[in-house]
Protein backbone atom coordinates (compact mmCIF):
# COMPACT_ATOMS: atom_id res chain seq x y z
CA UNK A 1 0.00 0.00 0.00
CA UNK A 2 0.80 3.56 -1.02
CA UNK A 3 0.61 7.07 0.80
CA UNK A 4 1.03 9.65 -0.78
CA UNK A 5 1.62 13.03 1.43
CA UNK A 6 -0.33 16.30 0.12
CA UNK A 7 1.94 19.11 1.64
CA UNK A 8 -0.05 22.62 1.06
CA UNK A 9 1.41 26.29 1.95
CA UNK A 10 -1.68 28.05 3.61
CA UNK A 11 -2.81 31.36 1.35
CA UNK A 12 -1.62 34.83 0.96
CA UNK A 13 -1.76 36.97 3.94
CA UNK A 14 -1.20 41.11 3.98
CA UNK A 15 2.26 40.19 5.36
CA UNK A 16 2.70 37.75 2.03
CA UNK A 17 2.09 40.55 -0.17
CA UNK A 18 3.99 43.25 1.55
CA UNK A 19 7.17 40.39 1.39
CA UNK A 20 7.22 40.55 5.47
CA UNK A 21 8.97 37.89 7.39
CA UNK A 22 6.12 36.12 8.91
CA UNK A 23 6.67 33.16 11.08
CA UNK A 24 4.27 32.68 14.32
CA UNK A 25 3.01 35.96 14.07
CA UNK A 26 -0.49 35.09 13.58
CA UNK A 27 -1.61 37.01 10.17
CA UNK A 28 -4.71 36.17 8.92
CA UNK A 29 -5.54 35.21 5.16
CA UNK A 30 -6.48 38.45 2.96
CA UNK A 31 -9.15 38.45 -0.07
CA UNK A 32 -7.13 36.42 -2.04
CA UNK A 33 -5.64 34.03 -0.12
CA UNK A 34 -9.16 32.90 1.06
CA UNK A 35 -9.96 32.61 -2.72
CA UNK A 36 -6.91 30.47 -3.21
CA UNK A 37 -7.81 28.19 -0.41
CA UNK A 38 -11.48 28.01 -1.84
CA UNK A 39 -9.70 26.94 -5.35
CA UNK A 40 -7.09 24.52 -3.82
CA UNK A 41 -10.56 23.13 -2.13
CA UNK A 42 -11.80 22.47 -5.42
CA UNK A 43 -8.85 21.16 -6.69
CA UNK A 44 -8.86 18.48 -4.16
CA UNK A 45 -12.47 17.76 -3.91
CA UNK A 46 -11.48 14.73 -6.45
CA UNK A 47 -8.78 13.26 -4.57
CA UNK A 48 -8.43 10.37 -2.33
CA UNK A 49 -7.55 12.63 1.04
CA UNK A 50 -8.24 10.51 4.51
CA UNK A 51 -6.99 13.19 6.62
CA UNK A 52 -6.82 17.09 7.06
CA UNK A 53 -3.69 18.75 9.48
CA UNK A 54 -2.94 22.35 9.70
CA UNK A 55 -0.59 24.23 12.39
CA UNK A 56 -2.77 26.31 14.88
CA UNK A 57 -1.94 29.77 12.69
CA UNK A 58 -5.47 31.31 11.50
CA UNK A 59 -4.00 31.52 7.87
CA UNK A 60 -2.73 27.95 7.76
CA UNK A 61 -5.91 26.78 10.03
CA UNK A 62 -8.23 28.75 7.45
CA UNK A 63 -6.61 27.30 4.16
CA UNK A 64 -7.23 23.41 5.94
CA UNK A 65 -11.26 24.55 7.08
CA UNK A 66 -11.70 25.26 3.20
CA UNK A 67 -10.76 22.10 1.97
CA UNK A 68 -11.63 19.99 5.06
CA UNK A 69 -15.26 21.58 4.16
CA UNK A 70 -15.36 21.08 0.53
CA UNK A 71 -14.11 17.15 1.95
CA UNK A 72 -16.34 16.58 4.68
CA UNK A 73 -13.12 15.71 6.98
CA UNK A 74 -12.35 17.23 10.29
CA UNK A 75 -8.90 19.32 10.39
CA UNK A 76 -6.43 18.14 13.15
CA UNK A 77 -4.68 21.26 14.56
CA UNK A 78 -1.59 20.69 15.70
CA UNK A 79 1.05 23.72 17.02
CA UNK A 80 4.22 21.58 15.91
CA UNK A 81 3.42 22.48 12.48
CA UNK A 82 4.03 26.01 12.70
CA UNK A 83 6.23 28.15 10.42
CA UNK A 84 9.92 28.86 11.81
CA UNK A 85 9.95 31.04 14.20
CA UNK A 86 11.52 34.08 12.37
CA UNK A 87 12.66 36.64 15.96
CA UNK A 88 13.51 39.58 15.33
CA UNK A 89 12.97 39.53 11.48
CA UNK A 90 9.48 39.16 12.49
CA UNK A 91 7.53 41.80 10.36
CA UNK A 92 10.22 43.22 8.51
CA UNK A 93 10.76 43.23 4.63
CA UNK A 94 13.76 41.83 3.16
CA UNK A 95 14.78 44.88 2.65
CA UNK A 96 14.49 46.06 5.78
CA UNK A 97 16.23 42.76 7.39
CA UNK A 98 18.92 43.98 5.16
CA UNK A 99 22.53 41.95 6.10
CA UNK A 100 21.59 42.20 9.52
CA UNK A 101 22.52 39.19 11.51
CA UNK A 102 20.33 36.66 13.05
CA UNK A 103 20.12 36.97 16.46
CA UNK A 104 18.66 34.57 17.40
CA UNK A 105 16.32 35.51 19.42
CA UNK A 106 12.91 34.13 19.50
CA UNK A 107 9.59 35.68 18.56
CA UNK A 108 7.95 34.79 21.61
CA UNK A 109 10.95 36.92 23.75
CA UNK A 110 9.10 40.09 22.67
CA UNK A 111 5.60 39.02 23.50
Amino acid sequence: MTTTLLLVRHGETDWNAEHRWQGHTDVPLNERGREQARALAEQLAAEPVDAIYASDLSRARATAEAVAERLELPVTVDPDLREIDVGSREGLTGEEVGEREWDGEPHEAHA
